[in-house]
């Protein structure tokens, strides 16, 4: 059976993956859930200091599409932990569970003495590493002012830290830019990537209200989920090439496939939140089980064995290198449906009688071995 464990930053897992800061990890009852459903660690819901208490509008509304995202509406005071909650909810769970507990902070501010007592007092009281969350830092981050403001933050929590510090990145935040960052301040790894501030989903059938149920205004939003999942593993690929660091892949990882992809590609654990909110703490079990059976199955040792393996085949930047290639249809599959007649992509398969490719106009793009909907077309090598 392959050997699963994980190094992060020092912090030992019993697998690579991490449970995302999310509803999933705001209370002491979630974060147990997660440790018995095979969590490596977690990351809490984020804490920072906030001044008022919840009131009667601080709720949250959602609009779902499965094989897209998560729309959520919040507020600051719902989403942000107050201090004192959550040193009881990382006390509690470091006590209470036996895997790593990583707590996330957000303060509404830059004030650099603020961030650090916050990150501090959460280290006092047994996080094993301290995140820190820029969802509600100034934007855009290709600013030099606030790159300052972010250097000045990170210099003043790392200086009397105990425990190591990690950023998390949203789309915003490039990962040259973060290359850039990390030249001049110290950070023990790098989460990526955090739900996307954006338009709210509106109803064209209502006058363009928003679609969320009973909300009549709508502040900004976040997106999470499956579409960010490409962004996802073009970071994981850039980071593992700029950034000499433990990386957390984190953004629209839905299956166990999605996992292994982000570890072949350079991450060292990886993180989901929205899959765990959907279908339940199971998710954890299933997404683990699926990199073991992958591993299993393809006689890798150890998750570590497959780590970074995709960088191995390089990226050239200013040629690919095609090998010749041409699509053939097997005529005892194809069902004559056309749709790789239609392709306006290229012209190359006809319908003549039965449907056919023109070979000598073929490149080999492959589309139509993807569209089709028997696997009637193949690609071979001329």
């Amino acid at each position: 059976m392959a050997d699963l464990r994980t190094k992060f930053c020092g912090l030992g897992l019993a697998n690579p993956f991490v449970v995302a800061a999310s509803p999933a990890t705001e209370t002491l009852e979630n974060i147990i859930k997660c440790a018995e459903h095979g969590a490596g660690a977690v990351i809490t819901k984020s804490i920072g200091l906030t001044s008022e208490p919840r009131g009667d509008n601080d709720v949250r509304r959602v609009r779902y599409q499965p094989t897209f995202g998560m729309w959520m509406l919040s507020t600051f005071r719902r989403e942000i932990l107050a201090l004192e909650e959550g040193l009881r909810l990382v006390s509690n769970a470091s006590t209470a569970t036996s895997i790593p507990i990583i707590a996330s902070v957000c303060v509404s501010n830059t004030d650099p003495n603020e961030w650090a007592r916050v990150c501090s007092a959460l280290a006092d009281v047994g996080a094993s590493m301290v995140q820190l969350d820029l969802y509600y830092f100034p934007r855009p981050m290709h600013l030099p002012e606030h790159q300052r403001m972010l250097a000045k933050v990170i210099r003043k929590v790392s200086s009397n830290l105990k425990v190591p510090l990690m950023i998390k990145l949203s789309s915003d935040i490039s990962p040259d830019v973060v290359a850039q960052i990390l030249d001049v301040v110290p950070i023990d790894a790098v989460c990526y990537l955090d739900s996307v501030r954006l338009a709210n989903p509106i109803s064209i059938e209502d006058r363009g209200m928003p679609s969320y149920h009973f909300v009549k205004h709508a502040g900004p939003c976040s997106l999470a989920g499956p579409w960010i999942r490409p962004l996802t593993m073009y970071y994981t690929q850039e980071l593992s090439r700029l950034v000499p660091l433990p990386l957390c892949a984190c953004g629209g990882l839905s299956t166990s496939e999605d996992a292994i992809e982000a570890l072949m590609r350079g991450a060292t654990v990886i993180s989901a939140a929205t899959g765990i909110l959907v279908n339940g703490f199971g998710f954890i079990q299933t997404i683990v089980a699926g990199i073991a059976d992958f591993l299993d199955r393809r006689q890798f040792h150890s998750v570590d064995a497959i780590r970074g393996l995709a960088c191995q085949h390089g990226q050239c930047i200013d040629q690919s290198v095609f090998l010749p290639a041409v699509a053939e249809i097997d005529q005892d599959i194809c069902s004559q449906c056309g749709d790789c007649v239609r392709l306006v992509f290229c012209d190359a398969v006809e319908r003549g009688g039965k449907i056919h490719v023109r070979q000598q106009a073929c490149e080999g793009c492959g589309l139509c071995v993807d569209i089709c909907p028997v696997g009637a077309i193949r690609l071979v090598a001329t």
